[in-house]
C-alpha cells in the first residue's frame, strides 16, 4: 500500500429510521509499523471553523479512533473486552462504555476494507448499535 491513501468513512446508527448515516470522503496518511496500520487525515470542524486531527490505529482484533479538535476522544474497539472512553465536547464530557461485537479487516494490495459492529452505553444503559465502514484505498 502506498503512504498516500484516500480515506472513506461511513458511520450509521443501525435500526434508527434514517440512520443517521455520516459519510467523510478525504486523502490521507497510512503507515505500517511494528504489526499495526495507521491512517491519519483532517476533518473541517462543523462551521468551518478549524480542523479535527483523526488517528485510526488497527490490529487484527483491536481499532483505536484518536480525535483532536475542539472535541476530543480516543475510543477503544476491541473484540476480546469492553472499553471505556471520553468524549470530550464544548458542551460537556460524555463517558461511553464501547461493546464491540465485529471487526472484520480485510487486506489486498492496493485496499483495505474495515468492517466494524459495536454498542455504545452510558451508565450501563445502551444508546446506540452503530456501525462504520472504512475504505482505503492507495492513490
Amino acid at each position: 500500500m502506498t503512504k498516500e491513501v484516500f480515506i472513506t468513512i461511513k458511520g450509521s446508527q443501525l435500526g434508527a429510521e434514517d440512520n443517521n448515516l455520516i459519510v467523510t470522503k478525504t486523502k490521507g496518511v497510512y503507515l505500517h509499523r511494528n504489526k499495526k496500520h495507521y491512517l491519519q487525515y483532517e476533518e473541517t470542524e462543523e462551521g468551518g471553523k478549524g480542523k479535527i486531527k483523526n488517528i485510526i490505529k488497527f490490529t487484527s482484533g483491536q481499532l483505536d479512533m484518536i480525535k483532536n479538535g475542539s472535541s476530543k476522544t480516543h475510543m477503544i474497539f476491541d473484540l476480546k473486552e469492553d472499553t471505556t472512553s471520553l468524549y470530550h465536547t464544548s458542551y460537556g464530557s460524555l463517558h461511553l462504555q464501547i461493546h464491540t461485537t465485529t471487526l472484520k479487516i480485510k487486506e489486498e494490495e492496493n485496499e483495505i476494507r474495515i468492517l466494524l459492529l459495536y454498542t455504545l452505553s452510558s451508565n450501563q444503559v445502551p444508546l446506540s448499535d452503530n456501525q462504520i465502514q472504512i475504505v482505503v484505498k492507495a492513490i
